[in-house]
């Protein structure tokens, strides 16, 4: 709604003012779906705690504006949580998986090298590759699809996770 001067209006008009103004927020707010989270003043604080940690604005206690902060709170939660079980690694195959992609990775971005570069130096420190590592056999002659498999994170992870859970 347009900003009015309302020292210059009547007291009814004043009051329609208002009405409309009413109007348009219980509109707005049905064409944005309420939604309300119950929040206790112990989970407001730890919220407020986070926030400033990730230098967001801390949620006041009222409802006005607090949702924005909790849900970037609550997705950077969840991503941690998500990260460090991908971390809680058990089994010995998934560690050596996990260890040649942090070498890999190492290698492609700290050292710059090409991928058939560091096909070559992984094959010369004769490591395991990951399929011999997956399998369990002994090969350790490397290729660069082994490297760029190595690269794709996404990949990687879900074969761990995988392996570990097996």
């Amino acid at each position: 709604m347009p900003k009015v001067d309302r020292s210059t209006l009547s007291l009814g008009a004043l009051e329609t003012l208002r009405e409309k103004e009413r109007g348009y927020k219980k509109t707005s707010r049905k064409k944005r779906g309420l939604i309300e989270v119950p929040v206790s003043r112990e989970m407001l604080s730890m919220i407020q705690k986070v926030s400033k940690v990730l230098s967001l604005s801390a949620p006041t206690s009222s409802t006005h504006g607090r949702m924005d902060t909790i849900s970037q709170v609550f997705e950077y939660l969840l991503k941690k949580e998500m990260g460090s079980a991908f971390y809680q690694i058990t089994k010995n195959a998934p560690k050596k998986l996990f260890r040649l992609h942090k070498t890999v990775w190492y290698l492609k971005n700290i050292k710059e090298m090409s991928e058939e570069e560091i096909a070559r130096q992984m094959t010369h420190m004769e490591e395991l590759t990951p399929q011999a590592v997956i399998e369990g056999n002994k090969n350790r002659v490397w290729s660069e699809k082994h490297v760029h498999y190595l690269l794709d994170r996404e990949k990687v992870a879900k074969r761990i996770q995988r392996i570990n859970e097996a």
